[in-house]
């Protein structure tokens, strides 16, 4: 089962060091004996900035060039290095690879391992491996891995099962939370949304994603319909143009080449003009403009991180912006806010989001982008609809001690948890009933439990629940006297137990 089936959170990310990078590059040399030196330098350049990234819970440890999708994890931190399905769209031949039926991808891509029946013998027989070796699975016909595992079992206990039993264990495949990471990107057509098909062409190519692959993944977290449609026209996401027109890629690329003073400005500008283009959302702590605004206004791939920065401090950032006039702030005990935003000045001006993609299915991103095309009423209709209905609560009693065995006595249990009106007629009058006991001033015996209190409304309630009627006396027997005098303390000390 897929490690990446589930969305994941990162507790810490640092830079690789040029000595931790040669350190690294000799394991991933070590485990993959198949690449040449070259080819290393393809999937571990010394070139760019490299950050580890250490995953919550699991302790797995991405590797990652900024800009670009993750390259390698160690999956418990431990030197148990994987390749991504990135780099093995770069670099197929880098592990074993086992083909599978088109059909069989589906149930992959929903995070289960992959079955021997699954697996498509060659005339010349499964190449070899040993128990716990990691290899690639492929579609027959596509060149490109769908993911990445170990084996169950070894080639030749494969072949002497008659191909039955578990095959690998999968650990990361097309279309999980580390590939959503990644940047969502596809090595050619045959990766659809619900499979992967025969597809012929030429070498893979991760950097640049079609419209139609754009489209899909967008339509998949909206509509199945859509999604299918989507990727046979070829619309969706890159059909308008703009930031939209290279794709997700194409943004991550751009982004990824800035500095990271730049990025800031960059994402600040994004989210200003989309998810901060209200100045109702103002004032604004600056910590949380930075974590819920400026995070988002920038694809999963492309780290944001103000340490790495010449300003050290997302405070000094917002300071810098506000000597700029870009903003107003105003500083209490160590903590800034951003009080107004200036919408008329140069930059933002001048500025066209980058990211959220204007054709996005979510219909927070489209109201945001929407606020620049003046078209308010639309931008209000999609804010409503995803806005939450306000809860509702409603009023509900238990049982307490003294009452448990009235209600269990009414067919009821200790936990259950019933309306005031219920709790009358359910149990007390319905149990008065079962027992030939005068139902009319049901309320009274209870309010003697009480001591009297909220007399009218206990009456009340009463009255209403039996037409009006509240005459004549309720006699009391053994298990009401139990419950509303000796086990409720409405007793007195040396007094006699009343009978109704």
């Amino acid at each position: 089962m897929s490690t990446f089936r589930k969305e994941f959170a990162i507790s810490a990310q640092a830079p690789v060091g040029k000595k931790d990078l040669k350190s690294l590059r000799k394991d991933v040399a070590a485990q993959f004996p198949r690449l040449s030196e070259k080819e290393l330098d393809v999937v571990l350049p010394f070139s760019g900035e490299w950050n580890s990234l250490k995953l919550k819970q699991s302790g797995t440890v991405l590797y990652q060039l900024t800009g670009k999708p993750v390259a390698f994890f160690d999956l418990e931190g431990r030197g148990d290095i994987y390749p991504s399905v990135f780099t093995l769209w770069t670099m197929p031949g880098m592990l074993e690879t086992i083909e599978t039926h088109a059909p069989v991808s589906k149930h992959l891509l929903k995070g289960a391992d992959l079955m021997l029946p699954g697996i498509v013998v060659p005339a010349s027989g499964l190449p070899a491996f040993e128990v716990g070796a990691k290899i690639a699975v492929r579609v027959s016909g596509n060149a490109s891995p769908v993911a990445v595992g170990t084996s169950a079992v070894s080639s030749a206990e494969a072949a002497a099962s008659g191909m039955k039993g578990k095959g690998m264990l999968v650990t990361h495949v097309y279309r999980d939370s580390l590939w959503s990471f990644g940047g969502r990107a596809v090595p050619n057509g045959g990766f659809k949304t619900e499979e992967v098909e025969a597809c012929e062409g030429g070498p893979p190519d991760v950097v640049a994603v079609t419209a139609a692959v754009a489209a899909a993944t967008v339509a998949d977290e909206s509509s199945e319909e859509e999604e299918e449609e989507a990727v046979a026209t070829g619309g969706g996401a890159a059909a308008g143009g703009g930031a939209d027109a290279g794709g997700e890629a194409a943004v991550v690329e751009k982004l990824g080449a800035l500095s990271m003073d730049d990025l800031l400005l960059e994402t600040f500008l994004n989210a200003a003009l989309t998810t901060l283009a209200d100045d109702k959302v103002l004032p604004l702590d600056a910590a949380d403009c930075y974590q819920k605004h400026m995070q988002i206004s920038k694809p999963a791939a492309v780290q944001l991180d103000a340490k790495r920065s010449t300003y050290k401090q997302v405070a000094k950032f917002f300071k810098a912006q506000q000597k700029a006039k870009l903003i107003t702030t105003k500083e209490h005990k160590g903590e800034i806010k951003i009080i107004t935003i200036e919408r008329t000045h140069t930059l933002l001006v001048a500025h066209t989001p980058s990211w959220p993609l204007t054709g996005s299915a979510s219909a927070a991103a489209s109201a945001a982008t929407g606020a620049n095309t003046g078209d308010s009423e639309l931008n209000a209709e999609l804010a409503a609809l995803t806005r939450s209905a306000p809860p509702q609560t409603s009023e509900l009693m238990g049982p307490t001690h003294y009452l448990e065995k009235l209600f269990v006595a009414t067919g009821f249990s200790k936990s259950t948890l019933l309306s005031r009106d219920e709790a009358f007629e359910k149990v007390l009058f319905a149990y008065m009933e079962t027992n030939g006991l005068e139902r009319k001033q049901g309320a009274a015996a209870t309010v003697a439990a009480t001591g009297g209190e909220e007399e009218e409304d206990w009456e009340k309630a009463d009255g209403e629940a039996k037409g009006g009627a509240v005459e004549g006396e309720v006699r009391l027997d053994e298990m009401l006297v139990e419950s509303l005098f000796k086990v409720a303390g409405g007793k007195k000390k040396g007094g006699e137990d009343p009978t109704s």
